[in-house]
């Protein structure tokens, strides 16, 4: 058997990120958590780019030193097919946490978007 290790959790940095295939359909909860590291507010701006329909373009103040989180399906509406870009004045971590429970299946997961 071998020795444990401590585990390492390293996330993106970045001022913009990148997220594709979400979607607000029954039975399906999406959200996006906006991390902000830096000792001053960031400002970001999501781009909601909906299948079928006009982008959405939100903005969102993060403090310093905190998480905020979005409920997509309340930002976009119900039955959505949905990527997201964040864009922002500081680097930030972004991440996209998914919950389903649907044709007797649950689960979930959570990424970080891509960045540039």
């Amino acid at each position: 058997m071998l020795p444990a290790s401590p585990a390492t959790i390293t996330f993106s940095v970045a001022s913009s990120f990148y997220f594709a295939e979400g979607y607000t359909g029954p039975g399906f909860e999406e959200w996006l958590t906006l991390q902000n590291p830096n000792a001053e507010e960031a400002v970001v701006e999501v781009t909601y780019m909906i299948k079928g329909g006009d982008n959405l373009v939100k903005h969102y103040t993060v403090g310093a030193e905190t998480r905020y989180t979005v409920n997509v399906n309340d930002e976009v509406g119900s039955n959505k097919e949905v990527s997201t870009k964040v864009t922002c004045d500081k680097p930030i971590v972004a991440e996209r946490p998914m919950y389903f429970d649907s044709n007797g299946r649950c689960g979930g997961h959570v990424e970080t978007g891509l960045t540039r």
